[in-house]
């Protein structure tokens, strides 16, 4: 059976690493810390890339309705982090 909550993927995912893509054309990438039904999405050790610029933050806490697509990137070891 087909799920059509996206979160509730992007929940299974959580430890392991993402890269969140924003409608303002950023990303921000690192290890998902929690989601919840609205999207918000809080990112451990993230480092936020705007164009060529890069920053780090121990917390980042990205709000839904600024998500434009998520990326779950598979650990090295071929399954999710944690």
């Amino acid at each position: 059976m087909r799920n059509r909550r996206p979160f509730a993927l992007i929940e299974t995912h959580v430890g392991g690493a993402v890269r969140v893509f924003l409608k303002n054309g950023w990303s921000v990438s690192g290890a998902l810390a929690g989601v919840d039904p609205y999207m918000n999405i809080l990112l451990e050790e993230a480092v936020l890339q705007e164009r060529e610029n890069k920053s780090e933050y121990p917390y980042v806490l990205v709000r839904g309705s600024s998500v434009l697509y998520v990326v779950l990137e598979a650990a090295e070891n071929g399954g999710k982090g944690g």
